[in-house]
C-alpha cells in the first residue's frame, strides 16, 4: 500500500507544480511522463510479484515431488504402489485447488494461500473437526477426508480449502520423534519457497475428555509436548506464529448439547471463545485465559438458564443446570495448560497466544460427569450418574467462523522472530548502507566529476588572470609567472589525447577550454618570452653582415661564426616563409630539441643567467621552450596536411628579415669551414655533460690533489667515440653547417668532394692539436697541497692512498684512457683488427728513444732525415697515435695500454712493472711510520726518519728517470707529498721540542733563576744549587736536554752552534734563530763556571793587595778564608770560589791613620761578585788576564786597590777570552740572550705556561 500512496504522492506534486508554478505551461510533458513512469513502476512491481508468486508455487511443487519421490525410492517395494497412489492423489489435490474458482491466487495458489499447521495429541478429533467445520475444500481424499501427506509430510494431511492450506498432523507426531528429519526438511523446503511467511499460523487442538480428567503431571506433559513442537517450527522457519488454543470434543462434557442444542446452523458455525488483542498482548495468558474463560462460564450460566425454562423433560434440565459446573470443571486444567503452553522463554521465542476456542465436530461416545465422579472418588462410592442416551445426530458446533473469521484472516499476524527480526534488520541496515554507499557512490562521482571539473576551470581561471595581471606588469614574465598555464595546457593537451581523469568524466568535462587556453599562452610565450629572443637575433644579425659588408676581408672568430650560426638557425626555425630543403619539426626530431635548447640557453641568458637563475627555474624554462617547440611542430604537421589551414596572422612563425638572413650567410661563408667546424663540434658536445675535471677522474675524496682547470667535453675519450670520431671520418654530413641554413654557399660547399675531404683533413689537424693543448693544460693545472702537521699529513698520505687503484695511478689511468682515442676498422701489423691505437714496430721504437735523455732531439732529427716516424707517414696530418704520443711519456709513469689478448689457450701475461709502483710503496711507507709514530710516539721517530729519507731519495731517483720535458709535471705530482710529509714532521718534532723546552727547560729557569743575581744586578741571589742544577755540563737541566732533544738539529761546532741539514731540509726552518745564540750564551756560562772536573760552580783567581796611602792594614775574607796585608811586600795569594764557607760571603776591612776603618762586605753565596761590583776596574791587561779592581772609601777619600788574576783564561769576570772586543764586567751572565727564550719553534707558539 505505501508504494501506491508513494505514487500518489509523487504524481499529485508534479502536477501541482505545472498547475501553480508559473512558466511551466511549455512543460506539460513532465508531470505526465512523472504519471506514466510511476503507473509503470507500480505495475512492473505487481507483475514482478505476480512472476515471483508463480516462480515460488512451481518450485514449491517441484520440491513437494521431489521429496515424494525420494520417499517412494528409499520405500519397501511392497509400500511403493501405495506411496505412488499417494502422490498421485496429492496432484490430484493440488490441481484441483489451482483450477477452482472460488480460490484464491490460482495458479500460485500454493504460494499465495496462507498456510496452517494444526497439531494436538493423538485422539484430539483434529480430522473430525476440519470435516464437519463447514469449510469447501476443492478435493478431498477418496476417504473422505484430508489428501495424505507425501515426503516430509506423509504424517500429514493436507486440508485444501479455497481460503488456506491446513497441515493436520498426527497425533503422534506431537508426542514421538517419528520422521523428524523429514518433517524439519519439509520445514525448510516451505521456508526456501515462501520465504516471507512459510506458515501463518499453529492450531493447537487439545481435547476436553482427556484435559478434563488428567491430573497435573499429565496436563504439564502435554502442554510441554505440544510446546515443544511449537517451538521447532517457530525456530526452525525463524518466525514467530499466532497460536490458536482449540478445545475439542466439547460434546463430551455433560450438558454440552443439551444446553446448544436449540442453536440453527448458522449460529452453531460462531465463536465460542476469545481472541487475544495484537495490540494489548497480556503479560500472563494463563492469567487472561482464566479472566476470560471465567466471562464465558458466566454467558454459560445465563444460558443455562434460559434453556431450563424452555425444556420439559426433567432430565435434560439436570444436564443444562449441571453444565456450568462441568465446564467449570475444566477451568484449573485448561489454565494450567495455556500458561505452560505460553510459558515465556529466554532461550527461544515465546509463541503468540492469538486465542482460545471451545468446538466440536461431532458426538461420538459417553459424556462424563467429571463433578460427580469426582465427588464419588472422594467418598469412596461408586459413581452411577445416568447422563443420557448418545446422540444420534452429529452435528458440528463453533467451527466454521474461527477458521473463516479469526483464523484465515490473521494470516499476515504471522511474524519473524525477534532474532530473525534483529538479523533482518542488521542485514536490512547492511543492504541498506550498501545500497546508500552505492547511491552515494553513483551520486558522488558525478557530483566529484562535476566539481573536480569545476575546480579545475576556476583553476584555470585564476592562472590566467594571474598571468594577466604579471603580463600587464612591467618587465619581462618569469618562467614561475607562466608555469601554471604551461602545466594547465599540458594537461589539457593529455587529456584531449588519452582522455580526462574519470573523475572528471561522466559527462562533466569541459573540452572546449584547450583551444582558447592553448592560444592565450602560445601569445604570451610567443609575445613575452620568444619574441624579445627572435628580435635580439635578428638585430645581432643584422649587425654582424652589416659589419663584414664593410670589412670585405675581415672575417669572423670561430666563436663568433658559431654565435651567428646558431642565431641564424634558429631565425630559420622559427619565421615564415620557410624555404625548400628547410626541416619542419614535426619531422624531425633532433631539430626540435636542438631548438628548444636554443630558446631556453637564451632565456637563460636574457634572465641573468647562474646569478639569478636557479636549476628549478631554468628547467621550468625548459618546459616552457619544449611545449613551445611541440606548439610549433604541431603547426608544422598541419601545414604539410593543408598548406592553407594556418593563415599568416594565425600562424605563431615570426616574419622572416630576408636581408639579414642573406648579409649573415654571406658572413659566414667567408670563415674557414675548419674553424667554424673546430668550434661547432665543442659547443655541440657542450650541453652533453662529458667535461672532466679532477674530481671526475680521480673522485671527489683526494682533498690534497686540487685542480683549478677542467677538460671540455670535445676533448674527452667518451665524446670521441660517440660523436667526434664520426664528425671527422665525415660520416655526419653536417660538421661543416647544415646546408640549409647557409644557403646556397653551404650548399655548393657541400656538394665539392674535394674540398671537403680537405677540410676534413684540417680539422682533424686542428682537433688533434687542440686535444693535446686541452690536457696539457689541464696537467699544468692539477696540483698536489703540501700537509702541514703531522695529522694532516696522515690523513693526506691516506687519501693518496686510498682505493684500488689509489688516487695517482686513478689519474695516470684516466689520462692514458683519454689520450688513446681508438679507431676502428685500423688494422694492427698482425691484420687483427684492434681496439686502440695503431701500435706498429716503428713506433714503440721511437717512443723508447724519446723517454732517454736527448731522445726526443734524436726522434726529431733521425725523423726528419728518414721522412718517417711514429706519427704516420704523413707529417703533415696528424692522427689519434700523435695524441697518444705526446702524453706517452707522462702516462707511462702511471699506466699502461691494455695487453694484446692472449692467444687460446694461454695464459694473459703479467701486468707490467710501472714506476708508480715504486713510488706507491714510498707513500705507504711513510704513511705507516708516520702512523706508528702518532700512536708510539717513543721509539719509532728514527723509524719514521729512515723512511721519509728514503722515499725521498727514491722519489727524486724516480723523476730523475723519466722523460725531461715531463720531470717538472711529474716533480709537481710527486714531490709535495713526500716533502711535505718531510716537513711535516720536521715541524711536529720541532714543535714536540718546543713543547718539551717549555716544560723542561724555560719553565724551571723562569721560577730559579730569571731575574736573580748574578743575572740581574738588583736580583735576589740564585741558589748555588740552582744555577748548578741549570748549568752544569754534565746532569745540568739545559744540557741534559739539549743532549737529547737538540743535539741532532743543532749541533756544537766548537764553541759555535749550528742549524743541522736532515731529510732535505735545514734546521732553521723549524727552529728560530734565538735558540743559537741562547745556547751560546749558556755555553759560555756553562765554561766559565764550570771548569773541568768540578762538582758545582768554582772560579779560581789570584788576587793580589796593593799599598794604599793612609790605610795600615787591609784584610779580604772569601768563603771564611781570610788574608791581610800591612803594607809589606806584594805577593800573589789564590782564592777559590765559593770557597768553604759559600753564606760568609765575601768582606773587604782596612784599617789606617786618622781612625780610618771601614767594613766592605758582601754575604751570601754571591757575595764575591756583588763586592766585585761595589768597585770600579781601574785598569786591565791585554785579554783581560789580569785587572785591577779599585773601592774608594768616600768618607776618607782613601782608594783600595786589589790586583786579580783568574787561573783559567774562561772566568766569569768577563767571559770568554776573545769573544767580545770591550767585554763588560760579568759579561756571559749580562750580555744579550743570556735568559732562554720563551719559544724556540719557528712561526708557533708551544709554550702555553704562565
Amino acid at each position: 500500500m505505501l508504494k501506491y500512496i508513494v505514487a500518489g504522492i509523487v504524481v499529485v506534486l508534479a502536477w501541482a507544480a505545472w498547475l501553480f508554478i508559473p512558466g511551466m505551461e511549455p512543460f506539460w510533458f513532465v508531470p505526465l511522463g512523472v504519471t506514466i513512469l510511476a503507473i509503470a513502476v507500480l505495475a512492473a512491481i505487481v507483475i514482478a510479484r505476480k512472476i515471483r508468486a508463480r516462480r515460488a508455487a512451481r518450485e514449491l511443487e517441484k520440491a513437494l515431488a521431489a521429496q515424494a519421490a525420494e520417499q517412494a525410492r528409499s520405500a519397501r517395494p511392497d509400500m511403493q504402489a501405495e506411496i505412488l497412489q499417494m502422490q498421485q492423489e496429492f496432484q490430484k489435490a493440488i490441481g484441483a485447488l489451482k483450477t477452482s474458482k472460488l480460490a484464491r491466487g490460482g495458479e500460485n495458489a500454493l504460494y499465495a494461500l496462507p498456510w496452517q499447521l494444526i497439531v494436538g495429541p493423538p485422539g484430539a478429533g483434529k480430522t473430525t473437526a476440519l470435516r464437519n467445520s463447514g469449510l469447501q475444500f476443492p478435493y478431498m481424499s477418496t476417504s473422505g477426508g484430508g489428501v495424505r501427506g507425501v515426503g516430509g509430510t506423509r504424517n500429514c494431511d493436507w486440508w485444501l480449502t479455497n481460503e488456506a492450506v491446513l497441515l493436520d498432523t498426527a497425533g503422534r507426531w506431537t508426542t514421538e520423534e517419528e520422521d523428524r528429519d523429514e518433517w524439519l526438511g519439509f520445514l525448510d523446503l516451505i521456508k526456501k519457497f515462501r520465504p516471507k511467511k512459510p506458515l501463518n499460523g499453529i492450531i493447537a487442538a487439545v481435547p476436553l475428555d482427556q484435559l478434563g480428567g488428567a491430573h497435573d503431571e499429565e496436563v504439564s506433559a502435554l502442554a510441554r509436548r505440544m510446546r515443544e513442537r511449537i517451538d521447532e517450527v517457530q525456530s526452525r522457519l525463524q518466525m514467530s506464529l499466532p497460536v490458536y488454543v482449540m478445545f475439542t470434543k466439547a460434546d463430551l462434557v455433560p450438558g454440552f448439547v443439551e444446553t446448544f442444542s436449540d442453536l440453527s446452523k448458522q449460529e452453531r458455525g460462531q465463536v465460542w471463545g476469545f481472541t487475544v488483542p495484537l495490540a494489548d498482548a497480556p503479560p500472563d495468558p494463563g492469567m487472561h485465559f482464566q479472566e476470560r474463560f471465567d466471562e464465558l462460564a458466566t454467558i454459560v450460566e445465563k444460558r443455562a438458564m434460559k434453556r431450563m425454562s424452555e425444556e420439559r423433560k426433567i432430565e435434560t434440565r439436570e444436564l443444562v443446570y449441571s453444565f456450568p459446573q462441568q465446564l467449570g470443571s475444566l477451568r484449573r486444567n485448561c489454565t494450567a495448560l495455556v500458561s505452560q503452553l505460553f510459558e515465556s522463554s529466554v532461550y527461544g521465542e515465546t509463541p503468540m497466544f492469538r486465542g482460545a476456542y471451545l468446538s466440536s465436530g461431532t458426538q461420538e461416545g459417553r459424556p462424563i460427569d467429571r463433578v460427580m465422579h469426582k465427588m464419588a472418588e472422594a467418598f469412596g462410592i461408586r459413581s452411577e450418574v445416568n447422563l443420557g442416551e448418545p446422540v444420534k445426530e452429529s452435528k458440528s458446533y463453533f467451527l466454521r467462523d474461527v477458521f473463516l473469521n479469526v483464523i484465515f484472516p490473521d494470516a499476515d499476524v504471522a511474524s519473524r522472530s525477534d532474532a530473525a527480526v534483529a538479523r533482518e534488520k542488521r542485514n536490512q541496515f547492511i543492504a541498506a548502507g550498501v545500497i546508500f554507499a552505492t547511491a552515494l557512490l553513483l551520486t558522488i562521482f558525478p557530483a566529484i566529476a562535476w566539481a573536480n571539473s569545476r575546480g579545475f576551470l576556476n583553476d584555470i581561471r585564476d592562472d590566467v588572470d594571474r598571468t594577466a595581471e604579471a603580463a600587464a606588469a612591467r618587465g619581462p614574465l618569469e618562467p614561475g609567472e607562466l608555469r601554471p598555464l604551461r602545466e594547465r595546457l599540458e594537461e589539457l593537451r593529455e587529456y584531449d589525447s588519452n582522455g580526462a581523469p574519470i573523475l572528471m568524466r561522466m559527462g562533466m568535462y569541459q573540452d572546449d577550454v584547450l583551444e582558447p587556453l592553448g592560444g592565450y599562452y602560445t601569445h604570451l610565450l610567443r609575445s613575452e618570452v620568444v619574441g624579445p629572443i627572435v628580435a635580439s637575433d635578428e638585430s645581432a644579425m643584422d649587425d654582424f653582415g652589416r659589419r663584414y659588408e664593410v670589412l670585405r676581408e675581415a672575417m669572423p672568430t670561430g666563436a663568433e661564426h658559431s654565435d651567428m650560426y646558431d642565431r641564424l638557425k634558429m631565425h630559420l626555425l622559427v619565421t615564415r616563409p620557410t624555404a625548400e630543403g628547410e626541416p619542419s619539426l614535426a619531422e624531425e626530431d633532433e631539430q626540435a630539441e636542438w631548438l628548444t635548447d636554443r630558446i631556453t640557453r637564451q632565456w637563460f641568458d636574457a634572465a641573468g643567467g647562474e646569478e639569478e637563475v636557479d636549476e628549478s627555474e631554468e628547467e621550468e624554462m625548459r618546459r616552457q621552450a619544449e611545449l613551445f617547440t611541440s606548439l610549433l611542430a604541431d603547426e608544422d604537421e598541419r601545414v604539410a596536411d593543408d598548406p592553407t589551414s594556418v593563415p599568416p596572422d594565425a600562424s605563431l612563425r615570426f616574419p622572416r628579415d630576408d636581408d639579414a638572413v642573406n648579409r649573415t650567410r654571406r658572413a659566414l661563408t667567408r670563415v674557414s669551414m675548419t674553424d667554424m667546424a673546430l668550434e661547432r663540434i665543442i659547443q655541440q658536445i657542450a650541453p652533453m655533460g662529458y667535461d672532466l675535471n679532477l674530481d671526475a677522474l680521480v673522485g671527489n675524496t683526494v682533498r690534497p690533489m686540487q685542480s683549478d682547470g677542467n677538460v671540455r667535453g670535445a676533448f674527452t675519450r667518451r665524446a670521441w667515440d660517440s660523436r667526434v670520431r664520426e664528425m671527422l671520418d665525415g660520416e655526419d654530413g653536417n660538421v661543416f653547417g647544415e646546408p640549409w641554413v647557409l644557403g646556397q654557399e653551404g650548399l655548393r660547399a657541400a656538394e665539392d668532394v674535394e674540398q671537403r675531404e680537405e677540410d676534413l683533413r684540417q680539422l682533424r689537424n686542428q682537433y688533434f692539436t687542440a686535444y693535446i693543448e686541452e690536457w696539457q693544460n689541464f696537467l699544468r693545472s692539477v696540483r698536489v697541497v703540501p700537509p702541514q702537521g703531522n695529522v694532516q699529513t696522515l690523513a693526506s698520505l691516506r687519501d693518496l692512498t686510498r682505493g684500488d687503484p689509489e688516487a695517482y695511478r686513478r689519474l695516470f689511468a684516466q689520462t692514458l684512457y683519454n689520450t688513446t682515442l681508438p679507431v676502428p676498422g685500423q688494422e694492427s701489423a698482425d691484420g687483427d683488427d684492434s681496439n686502440v691505437v695503431e701500435e706498429t714496430a716503428w713506433s714503440a721504437f721511437w717512443r723508447r728513444v724519446r723517454r732517454v735523455r736527448g731522445g726526443q732531439t734524436i726522434a726529431r732529427i733521425l725523423q726528419g732525415q728518414t721522412g718517417g716516424g711514429a706519427e704516420g707517414e704523413d707529417d703533415d696530418e696528424l692522427t689519434p697515435e700523435h695524441v697518444y704520443v705526446a702524453f706517452e711519456g707522462f702516462t707511462g709513469f702511471g699506466a699502461a695500454p691494455p695487453p694484446e689478448p692472449p692467444a687460446e689457450g694461454q695464459a694473459p701475461p703479467p701486468p707490467p712493472e710501472l714506476p708508480i709502483g715504486t713510488y706507491e710503496e714510498q707513500l705507504h711507507s711513510v704513511r705507516d711510520a708516520l702512523q706508528a709514530h702518532l700512536d708510539t710516539p717513543d721509539g719509532t721517530e728514527e723509524a719514521l726518519t729512515t723512511a721519509l729519507q728514503t722515499a725521498r731519495t727514491s722519489t727524486r731517483a724516480l723523476i730523475e728517470s723519466q722523460e725531461i720535458g715531463w720531470r717538472p709535471r711529474l716533480e709537481a705530482l710527486l714531490w709535495p707529498p713526500i716533502e711535505g710529509s718531510a716537513n711535516s714532521v720536521a715541524m711536529s718534532q720541532a714543535s714536540g721540542a718546543g713543547r718539551s723546552w717549555c716544560t723542561e727547560v724555560f719553565m724551571p729557569y723562569h721560577r730559579n733563576i730569571e731575574g736573580g743575581y748574578p743575572l740581574n744586578p738588583s736580583g735576589h741571589d740564585v741558589p748555588l744549587a740552582d744555577f748548578g742544577a741549570f748549568y752544569m755540563r754534565d746532569g745540568g737541566t739545559l744540557w741534559a736536554f739539549y743532549d737529547e732533544v737538540l743535539d741532532r738539529r743543532i749541533p756544537k761546532e766548537g764553541d759555535n752552534f749550528v742549524f743541522a741539514t736532515a731529510l732535505g731540509q735545514d734546521s732553521s726552518r723549524a727552529y728560530r734563530r734565538q735558540l743559537l745564540q741562547y745556547l751560546e750564551r749558556a755555553n759560555d756560562i756553562t765554561n766559565v763556571f764550570f771548569p773541568p772536573g768540578a762538582e758545582g760552580p768554582q772560579v779560581q783567581f789570584d788576587a793580589r793587595i796593593l799599598p794604599s796611602p793612609r790605610v795600615a792594614t787591609q784584610e779580604v775574607c772569601l768563603g771564611g778564608e781570610c788574608v791581610e796585608y800591612h803594607n809589606g811586600p806584594e805577593r800573589w795569594h789564590r782564592f777559590t770560589w765559593p770557597g768553604e764557607s759559600p753564606e760568609a760571603g765575601a768582606s773587604l776591612e782596612i784599617r789606617g791613620a786618622d781612625g780610618i776603618h771601614e767594613r766592605l762586605e758582601q754575604t751570601g753565596e754571591w757575595g764575591l761578585f756583588r763586592l766585585l761590583e761595589q768597585g770600579t776596574v781601574t785598569s786591565q791587561s791585554r785579554g783581560n788576564r789580569v785587572f785591577t779592581q779599585t773601592w774608594r772609601l768616600r768618607d776618607h777619600q782613601v782608594d783600595v786597590h786589589i790586583e786579580i788574576r783568574p787561573v783559567r783564561g774562561d772566568a766569569p769576570f768577563f767571559g770568554i777570552a776573545g769573544r767580545e772586543r770591550n767585554p763588560v764586567f760579568l759579561q756571559p751572565l749580562r750580555a744579550t740572550q743570556a735568559d732562554p727564550p720563551r719559544e724556540i719553534v719557528s712561526g708557533r707558539s708551544t709554550c702555553r705556561g704562565s
